[in-house]
């Protein structure tokens, strides 16, 4: 309980002093690392290192006082022999924490060391990073100056071919619209040409029907008079067919005494 009112209280050269009376009291010498047991845990070895060496400064001084204490001798100087036991004990234990402690220092430093040198080594590459990024940030400047100058440029550019391709497809509409109307006026022209050449073409094919016609009947008639005539012709050479035979058969003294048969044409 005690030590947890310790450890709630503020650390202080009292607190240290009442917990190495109380580690004295229990014929233990006092050690940081009693101290801090007895203490809840809390202070640094810092803190703790000097309150001690304050309490055990008291303590010798304290020595005196000693010699006239009412006590027998044999007694004050067994308490006297348990005190000198009980600090060379504890000299020894903070000679070894001494020796560990400055090996820790020691290492410490020389990590501190490391530490600088890196710090320097990072602070050098800073330094030039930092003039990098200054030489990096003016060309980034001169560049997006010369990116916008360039974006004008581009702009007035467009705006100029755009003007001028405006003014061709303009130029190019109206010239469109002209051939348009010349191209509907010649329709129209052709057209109403066309129908008066379509009607006398009309009139033309009407009359050579008339014609083909006339003369398919006129062939008609001639094929049945040719045909007509062909009968005609066919019947006349039979009959000159037939008076040939009989001419010869008359001028043929054997064939006259055999019957002679006349054939009606």
């Amino acid at each position: 309980m005690q030590s947890k009112k310790r450890k709630n209280s503020p650390l202080n050269k009292k607190a240290v002093f009442e917990a190495a009376n109380c580690l004295a009291a229990a014929l233990k010498m006092p050690t940081i690392k009693d101290l801090r047991a007895e203490l809840g845990g809390s202070g640094s070895e810092t803190t703790l290192h000097k309150y001690l060496n304050q309490w055990k400064v008291a303590l010798l001084k304290m020595a005196p006082n000693l010699e006239n204490d009412s006590r027998p001798d044999n007694e004050k100087w067994g308490i006297l022999k348990d005190d000198k036991k009980a600090l060379a004990k504890a000299f020894e234990e903070q000679s070894a924490e001494k020796k560990i402690l400055s090996v820790e220092l020691i290492n410490s430093e020389k990590e501190n060391l490391n530490l600088k040198l890196q710090n320097q080594r990072l602070e050098k590459d800073l330094k030039v990073m930092t003039e990098a990024h200054k030489i990096l940030t003016v060309k980034c400047e001169h560049l997006e100056k010369l990116c916008q100058a360039i974006t004008q440029e581009r702009k007035a550019i467009a705006a100029a071919v755009l003007e001028d391709q405006n003014q061709k497809i303009e130029a190019l509409q109206q010239e469109l619209r002209q051939v348009n109307k010349y191209s509907l006026e010649q329709i129209k022209k052709m057209g109403f040409e066309g129908d008066d050449a379509m009607i006398r073409e009309k009139v033309k094919t009407i009359h050579l029907e008339d014609k083909m016609n006339s003369l398919t009947e006129q062939v008609k008639a001639l094929e049945k008079n040719l045909k007509i005539e062909k009968e005609a012709s066919e019947s006349l050479r039979q009959q000159l067919k037939n008076q040939k035979a009989l001419t010869q058969k008359m001028l043929n003294p054997a064939l006259l005494q055999q019957p002679t048969v006349v054939r009606e044409g």
